[in-house]
This record gives C-alpha cells, structure tokens and sequence, in this order.
C-alpha cells in the first residue's frame, strides 16, 4: 500500500499540491547500481572562465562521482541502505572515492583494476555575464579486461541474489558508459546473467526491475528484452534513434514511443535539464500513453548529477509500489531540488532513519526553496493537446 503526503509549494503562487509517493522505510525494496566508470569529482568555481588565459578559482570541492555513484547517493539520502553500487576503482583515487562513499554509509562492491580511478573537473563560471557558464574536463578511463569485467557482472549477480533473499522486488539500474575493454556486448551479458540467475533463484523473472541509463554501447542491451524502463535526456533520446534507425528529428514523444515498441519497454522517461520532462509508456491495451511534466524555475547553483538523482527518486519510488507517473514526478522534484545545492547532487544531503511516516518528503530537507514539478497533459500523445 502507498502512502501518499501532500508537498505544498512555498512560492507565493497559488498553492500546488504534489502527491509524494512513498513507504515509510521502503520496506521490501532494495537497488543495485552498476557504476562502471566512476569518477572522482572536481568542481571549480571563479567568476568568468576565460580559455587560453590564467583563471583563478574563488572555490573548489572535491568528492565523487560517476553516474552510478551519484544515483547511489541520491537512493541513501532518500532511504538509507537501499541501493548498492558495484564498481571498476583502482589507483589512489580509487581509495578516494570509496573513502568518500565509506564516509557517507553508501554500500559498494569494488573490482580493483590497475589503472587509477579518472578525474573529472567541472569548472563553474559564477558572474552574470560569464560567456561559458560550465565546462566539463574528462579524464579518459582505466581500461579493463574480460577477467574483471567478468568480476563485475559475478558481483552484480550476487547482489541482487542476496536482495532476492530478503526482500520482494529489486532494482537493477544499469548507470552510464563503459571504460574501455568492456565491449558494446558488456551490459546486455549483465543483464542476461542477472536474469537468468533470478528466475533459476526464485522460479520467475517478477522479483526483478531493470532501468537503463545511458546511449553509448547500450544497444545489445535494449534490443534484447532485458530492460524494462529506459531514462535518458533527450540529446541521448536522439542520438539512440540514429542508432536505432529511427528519424531523431521527430518530436520527443514520437521518438520516445517508437523506442519503447521496438525495444519491448515497459516505459520512457525523458529528462531536458529545466526543459518540460516526458514519460511515455501504454496503457493496459497497448494504446500509447504520454505524460508531460513541467518543471519550476530553480536558482540552479549546480546541475552536475541531477538526472542520477531524478533516476534514483523515480525508481525507488517506482520499486516502493507507486504508479509510473507518480514516481517519475517524484523523481523530478528531488532532482529540482538537488540542483539547487552547491555543489549539485555531488554534495546531495543525507536523511538519517528513522522517518516517520506520511511525513518524509523534499520539505524536510530542502523547507525554505524547493519548488515542485508541475504534471501537464493526460493520457494523449497530441503535443497540441498541452
């Protein structure tokens, strides 16, 4: 049974209700992340980056990264306990960033790799004026082997077992790219050996839900059956049409639905930074249903993993018994929310249990500046019916 809390919006418009889905404690529910590119996090901050010329910083922070961590932060801040991630680290920047997880209570499973963990550096440009708002500096990754990232696929396979013990339903999110060795063949093998290792465990595929988060490498994975929910943003919606042979020039929704049909997918959540979001999945008779959420305006300090926060709300949520609509909307606010902390979801806060019932939501945390997403639209596919 859900049990639903009212979120009033503090903004001096009129008064906007936001149905929270949640289960107090989330009982029954449990996530494991496949983070396979981690990252430790650098986040530079001065009042105009100017390329080619000495910048000097006024901050700088420093913690992880990596989307399959991000969205492991965001699930234990949300519920603690409830997701595992399982990653590729290596170096002493691979002891950095389990120490940061450590420190924040968040599980992991490692695969040590020789190479270091990479280094991404954001560098943030603070003035009004400031002509490159955010700039974002990659290090490559350590490459891998067929020995580890067999290792990591054992690992995986372990976790969800071991979920599969305990509790009802798990969630298998599969987060972002590959380092290099993996191969484009790398998730779709996750996936099938999680599921087989499920049905031969429990008798039946049910206990099982797998999101996908990501558009390089991934195809094998979606044109196989395995994935049950697709979350991209919307340059990678179109870059998975070309991919897929689809027109990436037709409308979100138009892309979104011929996605969903020819990869056999329960539903397609798509984010576009403030932009409107888009859920797209059918109805009980196969007939396409599209929901459209519109987003409030946020003073954004950063948005560095806010779309792994939005996943990691929209999926717990989804795994704790509401429906695809409700907790995609959850999801958008705690990613809203996020946005406006400094440092982004990078330095997401963390809710400690015990929390009472019908009375966790945003406003706990965020009580004095998290607006929430408004949904618009119905059961349609017409955007002129918006």
């Amino acid at each position: 049974m859900v049990e639903w809390a009212d979120v009033v919006s503090p903004s001096p418009s009129p008064k906007t209700l936001f149905p929270l889905p949640w289960r107090h404690g989330a009982s029954g529910t449990a996530l494991v992340a496949v983070g396979a590119n981690p990252a430790v996090q650098k986040t530079l901050k001065l009042p105009n980056f100017s390329p080619g010329t000495v910048n000097r910083c006024d901050s700088s922070c420093q913690g992880f990264g990596g989307k399959g961590q991000l969205f492991a932060r965001a699930a234990n801040g949300l519920c603690s306990g409830s997701c595992t991630v399982v990653q590729f680290v290596g170096g002493s920047s691979g002891e950095f960033l389990c120490q940061n997880l450590d420190s924040l209570g968040i599980p992991h499973r490692d695969i040590l790799v020789p190479g270091a963990t990479r280094t991404c550096t954001t560098i943030i440009s603070t003035g009004p004026d400031a002509e490159h708002r955010e700039t974002e500096v990659i290090e490559p990754s350590a490459p891998v082997d067929e020995t580890m990232t067999a290792a990591l696929i054992a690992e995986t396979r372990r976790c969800v077992l071991r979920q599969c013990d305990e509790l009802r339903r798990v969630g298998l999110a599969i987060q972002g790219t590959c380092p290099p060795g993996c191969g484009d063949t790398f998730y779709a093998s996750l996936c099938r050996d999680v599921r087989d290792a499920v049905v031969q465990h429990t008798g039946s595929a049910a206990p099982l839900t797998t999101l996908l988060d990501g558009y390089r490498d991934v195809l094998p994975a979606l044109q196989s059956g395995l994935i049950d929910i697709l979350k991209v943003n919307v340059q990678e919606l179109r870059k998975l049409a070309e991919q897929l042979a689809l027109d990436p020039a037709q409308g979100v929704q138009d892309i979104a639905h011929a996605v969903l049909g020819k990869c056999r997918l329960q539903a397609v959540a798509v984010t576009d930074g403030a932009g409107p979001a888009w859920l797209c999945s059918q109805d009980d008779g196969g007939l396409p249903l599209t929901f459209r959420f519109l987003l409030p305006a946020v003073e954004v300090d950063n948005a560095i993993g806010c779309g792994d926060t939005t996943g990691a709300g929209f999926f717990l949520a989804l795994l704790s018994g509401a429906s695809l609509r409700a907790s995609f909307r959850f999801g958008l606010a705690v990613g809203c929310a996020a946005a406006e902390v400094a440092g982004g979801a990078t330095t997401f806060p963390r809710i400690r249990p015990p929390l009472p019932p019908l009375h966790f939501a945003l406003l706990i945390f965020f009580p004095h500046r998290t607006k929430l997403p408004l949904f618009a639209g119905s059961k349609t596919t017409d955007p002129a019916a918006f």
